[in-house]
């Protein structure tokens, strides 16, 4: 089984600062993923979609930043069983989608003049 990412882009960015926070060491950090095969039954290409909140922007919020992105990445998957392919997908692929992610929040909280967030391992 082998999963090469082909492309990798941001498509979207949300960064608030919150000048009023405290800092915390509970930053609230959600993902949310999906697939989709290519309709081309000849190509080996998956595609991620992934959209990662950090921190929260609800009133009265505590979190010294709210930020979300939009990641897409195309993957191109060779000897995986259609009923693996998911599972295998975001255990090989995710985690190149995350180390993308967190350098570009590493590189908007220091241009924010904030500490820096290390996102955890998926």
């Amino acid at each position: 089984m082998r999963i090469d990412c082909k492309n990798l882009i941001i498509s979207r960015i949300v960064f608030e600062r919150n000048m009023k926070a405290v800092e915390t060491e509970q930053i609230p950090v959600k993902i949310n993923r999906n697939y989709a095969v290519n309709k081309d039954k000849e190509s080996k290409d998956v595609k991620i979609i992934a959209n990662l909140i950090v921190g929260d922007n609800k009133p009265g919020r505590r979190s010294p930043f709210y930020c979300e992105m939009d990641i897409q990445s195309i993957f191109q998957v060779d000897d995986i069983e259609q009923e693996e392919l998911e599972d295998q997908l975001f255990d090989m692929g995710m985690p190149i989608v995350m180390s993308f992610a967190r350098v570009k929040l590493y590189e908007l909280c220091q241009q924010a003049a904030l500490n820096a967030v290390i996102l955890p391992e998926f």
